[in-house]
């Protein structure tokens, strides 16, 4: 997501960019410097809108001056509150520890300069930002489309923002979604681990909706395949144990449907087996203490 902040700071005019909207000619996809123009132009909105009393890139009450920059050459400064970062994440609170605080006072008498550098999309990661500031996070990401709560979900994951990360599963829950956000859904919160810190409701509705749906087959099964990886792999047990349900339940309906490949199936009991044949060669390898206290993977295993 990003990279160690860095104390030099970068001076970056954006007021150069020209902000000119045309239509593409023959449906053709915007140029790229058209993209990060309009980019450029929704950004600066975000920076300069805040209700009364926001506080967020205020320039006079600020006492960090924070750049982001992304690969593909956007680079955006900000101004933010070190208390409320800090409170909010514990990424911020390790980066902006004490002995940095007390390093960077002696080389300057100014704001604290702190840049982030190859951030997947400087958009959100403003966004998920500027909810730090927010009384109501829930009531302001209703606004929001499942994408764009995505997008917010794993910047929040990346700089461990926990109320962030719950609110985001809290609208995935209720919110409504297209048959083609399913999968982007379930991708992302297996890809973050995030079945032990509330995602086990979502991920259940997941499950739901897929076997519910008749339309594309081998979706359900990568959608079944990264749901049983949750139950292997998932350390929360009562998490665990109520997936482990929901993934038996889509077993037998695919396996009806034929929309499981015995391949497919077999991939994952071998990686199953594989895991349990470590555990075995680990225990092997060492006193007892050391396997009893690896028991209760091993019966993790066998049960499934």
């Amino acid at each position: 997501m990003s990279n160690e902040p860095d104390v030099h700071p970068r001076t970056q005019n954006q007021g150069q960019i020209q902000v000119s909207i045309s239509a593409p000619r023959h449906n053709q996809p915007l140029p790229v410097i058209d993209k990060q123009t309009l980019t450029m132009q929704r950004i600066s909105g975000l920076l300069s809108t805040r209700s009364p009393g926001n506080q967020f890139n205020d320039p006079d009450s600020s006492d960090i001056k924070l750049t982001l920059s992304s690969k593909d050459g956007i680079s955006v400064s900000m101004n933010v509150h070190r208390q409320i970062v800090v409170a909010h994440s514990r990424f911020f609170a390790v980066k902006l520890s004490d002995r940095w605080e007390k390093q960077q006072k002696n080389e300057s008498a100014g704001p604290y300069i702190v840049e982030i550098a190859d951030c997947d999309d400087v958009e959100v990661y403003i966004e998920t930002l500027k909810l730090m500031y927010c009384k109501d996070l829930r009531k302001k990401l209703m606004r929001e489309d499942v994408s764009k709560v995505l997008g917010i979900l794993k910047v929040s994951a990346v700089i461990d923002f926990d109320v962030g990360v719950l609110s985001c599963l809290e609208y995935l829950e209720a919110a409504p979604w297209a048959e083609d956000e399913e999968e982007k859904v379930a991708s992302l919160l297996v890809e973050l681990r995030l079945e032990n810190v509330g995602a086990g409701e979502v991920l259940k509705r997941v499950s739901v909706d897929v076997t519910n749906g008749t339309d594309d087959g081998g979706d359900n099964e990568e959608v079944l395949l990264k749901l049983l990886h949750v139950v292997l792999e998932g350390k929360d047990e009562k998490a665990r144990r109520e997936m482990k349900g929901l993934v038996l339940k889509m077993l037998r309906e695919n396996s009806s449907q034929n929309d499981l490949r015995k391949e497919s199936l077999y991939s994952a009991c071998d990686g199953c087996l594989e895991h349990l044949r470590k555990h075995f060669l680990q225990a092997a390898s060492s006193d007892l203490t050391d396997a009893s206290c690896g028991e209760k993977k091993w019966i993790k295993l066998i049960e499934f």
